[in-house]
């Protein structure tokens, strides 16, 4: 009897009722893919320990194909990075102008990650300047200036490596241009390196209240 079990919370408002219940993790290895979920029992009886089985074996099945579809979605995302990076580099041996790289890169990181904005800032002494920006509120970030001393690119280069943050909304303002704009979430702060040496940064950012950045992104 669900109705009478404490745990029996965070269902929608208008969820219809329910009175016996099954449920069980949909898992592979280590990973949560979700979980699947029974409740009312045709016959009125509750469910048996044979239904518990036969559910946990489906929900093993689900889980080997989300697996092999998120493995296959990860294989994609790597191709098409391979794809951009190619293109970068035939633009680069082939002359082609700086400002134009510039905007290439952050036009491909944006549209790889999905991204609703992307910037590539580059340090200029003790200041940084956004130099290419994709995406919404493009024009108002292209060649927006801000101090380099407490923003989120001078700990990413200063460390030489990505910064991730899940909400860039709850941070100061200053650290990063698009926090002045607002709307944005998680993001992306990735050093540049020449060398060993950090002289620009890629900031990627989506959208309030969209779905956080992953490991592979």
């Amino acid at each position: 009897d669900l109705a009478a079990n404490p745990a029996a919370v965070g269902f929608p408002v208008h969820h219809p009722p329910m009175a016996s219940f099954l449920g069980v993790p949909i898992v592979m290895g280590d990973v949560l893919y979700g979980t699947l979920s029974l409740t009312n029992r045709r016959d009125g009886d509750g469910f048996t320990t044979d239904d518990a089985e036969l559910v946990d074996t489906l929900a093993a099945v689900a889980a080997a194909a989300i697996d092999k579809a998120r493995q296959h979605e990860t294989s994609l995302r790597r191709q098409r990075w391979l794809e951009a990076t190619s293109e970068l580099t035939a633009k680069l041996l082939g002359g082609a102008p700086t400002s134009r790289v510039h905007d290439l890169i952050a036009r491909r990181a944006r549209e790889l990650t999905e991204a609703a904005t992307a910037t590539l800032v580059l340090r200029d002494g003790d200041e940084l300047q956004v130099v290419a920006a994709a995406g919404r509120a493009a024009d108002a970030l292209d060649n927006e200036r801000f101090a380099v001393a407490g923003s989120l690119p001078e700990q990413a280069m200063s460390r030489g490596s990505a910064v991730v943050i899940d909400d860039i909304s709850a941070l100061d303002q200053h650290v990063l241009p698009v926090t002045a704009v607002g709307g944005y979430g998680p993001v992306i702060i990735v050093p540049l390196c020449v060398s060993g040496e950090a002289f620009a940064t890629l900031v990627v950012a989506r959208d309030k209240d969209t779905a956080p950045f992953t490991a592979d992104e």
